[in-house]
């Protein structure tokens, strides 16, 4: 999955709508997505206990009038693994 998806993730969730989403403001949401920046990437790491199904990753996202607010309660976590 490519950044830009997850940012869309982030987008379509925050507002209520399903991951598999394709109605009439599915390109709204998906051309306002890029208002999500990453926040924080965390990989696996087995020497530290820390896996993530499968060796994946999470990512931490935020938008960035939150980040700039330092509002913190509005972020959204990604799971991705192999």
């Amino acid at each position: 999955m490519m950044q830009g998806e997850m940012q869309t993730i982030c987008q379509l969730l925050s507002n209520g709508f399903a991951l598999d989403y394709d109605g009439p403001l599915y390109s709204e949401m998906e051309s306002i997505a890029t208002d999500w920046t990453l926040l924080l990437q965390i990989d696996s790491d087995e020497e530290l206990g820390m896996i993530w199904e499968q060796e994946g990753r999470i990512y931490f996202w935020i938008k960035r009038e939150d980040l700039a607010k330092r509002d913190f309660n509005k972020i959204w976590m990604v799971l991705q693994y192999y």
